[in-house]
């Protein structure tokens, strides 16, 4: 009686199934890999939103501690890096201000000066745009912040 192995090529046969189902799992394992890091990525890049946003929350409680809540109506057109620079580090993909969104080559934090927004090019050159939002229950319908007349809703950084 010959078993499988004893027939000729058995070995070699052996050899591939063995190479085909390595090559299946290690693409499996690189496709999760890949997929992994840029979730990864991406809640990175949202944990950045949270601490802008966190910045600008303590921005907003310093006007108004020393009574200059006028100021707040221009910091929707600034660089929030400034204000989270003041409370702690910049992060390490910062890249600085460029004056629009085409100057911007490799990946990081940028603020694009063009149009106001701070813009997160991913490692996969996809450009994601913030903006900050600042928002105001407008009482006496002027269009206008007037802190001693309207009441502050949020100062937030938000997707384009």
């Amino acid at each position: 009686m010959r078993t499988i192995s004893s027939h000729p090529g058995a070995g070699l046969f052996r050899s591939v199934v063995s190479i085909v189902i390595i090559v299946i799992i290690a693409t499996y394992f690189l496709y999760k890999t890949e997929r992994l890091s840029r979730d990864a990525e991406i809640i990175a890049m949202q944990n950045m939103v949270n601490e802008i946003n966190s910045a600008l929350s303590l921005v907003v409680y310093q006007l108004a501690m020393n009574k200059n809540l006028a100021g707040l109506s221009r910091l929707d057109q600034q660089n929030p890096f400034y204000y989270l620079a003041l409370s702690q580090r910049l992060p390490e993909k910062y890249r600085g201000v460029v004056s629009s969104e085409a100057d911007i080559t490799q990946s990081g934090w940028y603020f694009s000066q063009s149009d106001s927004a701070v813009v997160y090019r991913g490692s996969d050159d996809q450009n994601f745009k913030f903006e900050l939002n600042f928002r105001y229950s407008d009482r006496n319908n002027s269009g206008e912040f007037e802190p001693e007349n309207d009441t502050i809703t949020s100062l937030m950084m938000q997707a384009r």
